[in-house]
């Protein structure tokens, strides 16, 4: 729900009566360029930035996944096209991390030439029990894999740590509050604003 939104505020409003409706969407096509492809030339396979930090926070994991799954496509078809190495920082509540499991399919074929390693900050909600079952369940998963998770919130000494992040194009999705956080810690940091990309889905 966004203040103010007209959509975001009638689906909750009305979501168990357009449920039962069974609502129906048109779908009329895709747009924005929050992507971290360059598309190329004629049919040559697109390009993505050799080191890149992606930020996600709740649903805004979704384009990441999208991303993710074609960077493995183009490496297994096209080695020579893509080589990146990704930090994944992603903050959720409670059983939220369970979605980090997507990057974490196939891990032991994954492509040599990606790297990524991944960070998440659970927040507990109203039922600490489900986010401890939904931690224990990513830990069993992530056995022996480059996965960080703690209990906390992002914090700048978080990032300051970040290997070698003044040269990383920062890829940045979720709600306008986390939006703001990072985009002012960036400027506390004074990293250079032309490789920051972001996108919001306040609608």
């Amino acid at each position: 729900r966004q203040p103010g939104g007209m959509i975001s505020n009638f689906l909750h409003e009305h979501a168990g009566k357009l449920i039962e409706q069974s609502l129906q969407v048109d779908f009329k096509g895709t747009g924005a360029g929050f992507s971290c492809f360059t598309p190329s030339l004629k049919e040559a396979a697109p390009t993505a930035p050799s080191k890149m930090l992606w930020i996600a926070g709740g649903v805004g994991i979704t384009p990441f996944m999208a991303m993710w799954d074609g960077l493995i496509q183009i490496a297994d078809a096209n080695p020579a096209c893509v080589s990146s190495d990704i930090i994944l920082l992603f903050s959720g509540r409670d059983d939220d991390v369970g979605i980090l499991k997507h990057f974490l399919a196939g891990k032991n074929s994954m492509p040599e030439n990606l790297k990524i390693q991944i960070s998440a900050y659970q927040s507990i909600g109203q039922d600490p029990a489900m986010a401890n079952a939904a931690l224990d369940e990513l830990r069993k998963e992530a056995a022996g894999t480059v996965l960080n998770i703690e209990q906390k919130r992002v914090q700048i000494p978080d990032l300051k740590i970040i290997d070698d992040l003044t040269n990383r194009d920062i890829f940045l999705c979720g709600p306008d509050n986390l939006i703001r956080w990072y985009n002012d810690s960036f400027e506390t940091l004074d990293i250079d604003q032309s490789k920051l990309h972001q996108e919001s889905f306040s609608f």
